[in-house]
């Protein structure tokens, strides 16, 4: 199979909250706040949360930063922390 360009493999499910609790040994609510929060990453389908097992795997190994963060960095420009 291949890549989508995301680090998820072409064909792999979108994961549970459960699923995710369950991978980084964690509790469903603590799994709900951090993605309510943008603290992990996410895809809502209606009232449901969704989760890309590349992203999460990301996640994990520190590789994955919520979006705030890269913008905070990118509107301070270069070398610079925004206040």
């Amino acid at each position: 199979m291949g890549s989508s360009g995301n680090g998820n493999t072409v064909g792999e499910r979108l994961l549970t909250v459960k699923d995710v609790a369950e991978f980084l040994q964690m509790s469903p609510s603590w799994v709900y706040k951090r993605a309510e929060a943008g603290l992990l990453p996410v895809r809502r389908f209606g009232g449901r949360l969704r989760f890309a097992p590349g992203e999460i795997r990301a996640y994990a190994s520190g590789e994955w930063q919520p979006l705030r963060a890269v913008m905070a960095v990118t509107a301070a420009g270069p070398g610079r922390r925004s206040a």
